[in-house]
């Protein structure tokens, strides 16, 4: 549902004018959420199944989730409903024949990977309309294998990045936290050990949520500190948030520092992802990697976890050789 400009009055109140079965209604409440709301009430009224649009029925679908989805996923569906499937965004959802020629379409402005996504929420608000968009083949999504620092790199990176503006986010990453938990910690979260419990995101407005909880159950953890360093940067920290700078910012000074010292170029993710291998590398259980890292997937875990380090990569060789005498 495209919901209109919404006005702040003298009073403090929020008034909007909507358009409801050519008549102009007034809506006032004391929240922008409470007109969005009447307003999605009124509109719902009218509605005939089959001949809501499918801009009005994600609307519909986000709007009966508001109380279970998180702030980001919220943007997500959001940022779906603006920018993919324009050509069919304002019909009404049951006069579209084909959808795979929708999808196909759709397939030549973006990656595999953002068409699934988007195309997992456009299916679910459909079978939600009852409309059923029939078997739809979607582009192969081909996974590229993230960068990390092999275990070597490790030690020289703890060295590189000390007394960096940033050297507790960063070192919070290479402990296996994702960058919204990382984002999350106060002082009173890290001694001899990181208590990951909630979570900092970006909310429908684009500005950070606290969320007191983690992505999923398994994610609410207690990770051993095993680079001291950390703990003393911590120990004489303001109280409070220890980090506040945005992903974006945190993301281009890592790079930077990467590149300036000629180590392999990474994101605040893939040293997550460092830390994953470094436990394989160390021969540390997947199920202690598993709780350590918060992975709900030992699956996905896996992918990570079994990374190569080149010292490993290079025994091998040296062992097929030595087969043959070589």
């Amino acid at each position: 549902m495209r919901v209109p400009t919404i006005t702040k009055l003298p009073s403090g109140s929020y008034h909007a004018r909507v358009q409801i079965d050519g008549r102009r209604v007034s809506v006032t409440a004391g929240s922008k959420k409470d007109v969005e709301r009447q307003i999605y009430r009124l509109k719902l009224k009218n509605r005939v199944r089959g001949q809501i649009t499918l801009s009005d029925g994600i609307s519909d679908y986000i709007e009966s989730r508001s109380n279970i989805l998180s702030p980001s996923t919220i943007r997500g569906y959001r940022q779906t409903q603006r920018n993919r499937f324009k050509s069919v965004m304002d019909k009404p959802m049951g006069d579209v024949k084909n959808w795979q020629s929708v999808v196909n379409e759709e397939s030549r402005m973006v990656s595999p990977k953002t068409l699934k996504n988007a195309w997992g929420l456009v299916r679910a608000v459909l079978m939600e309309n009852d409309i059923d968009p029939g078997v739809i083949r979607l582009p192969i999504v081909i996974t590229k294998e993230r960068a990390f620092l092999q275990p070597a790199e490790i030690k020289r990176f703890i060295e590189i990045v000390q007394g960096h503006k940033y050297e507790i986010a960063f070192l919070a990453c290479l402990h296996g936290l994702r960058a919204s938990e990382m984002l999350a910690l106060d002082k009173c979260d890290v001694d001899s050990e990181i208590r990951v419990y909630k979570a900092v995101v970006p909310g429908p407005d684009h500005k950070p949520v606290l969320k007191m909880m983690t992505k999923n159950e398994t994610s609410t953890r207690r990770v051993p500190v095993f680079i001291p360093r950390l703990t003393e940067l911590v120990s004489v920290a303001p109280e409070g948030r220890l980090v506040t700078a945005a992903p974006l910012t945190l993301n281009r000074q890592l790079r930077k520092l990467c590149r300036c010292n000629n180590i392999e170029t990474i994101t605040l993710h893939e040293l997550r992802h460092s830390f994953v291998s470094l436990m394989y590398f160390l021969h540390i259980s997947e199920a202690q990697a598993m709780q350590f890292g918060g992975y709900a997937d030992i699956q996905t875990m896996r992918k990570i976890y079994t990374h190569l380090s080149h010292e490993e990569t290079e025994n091998a060789k040296a062992k097929l050789r030595a087969f043959v005498g070589n």
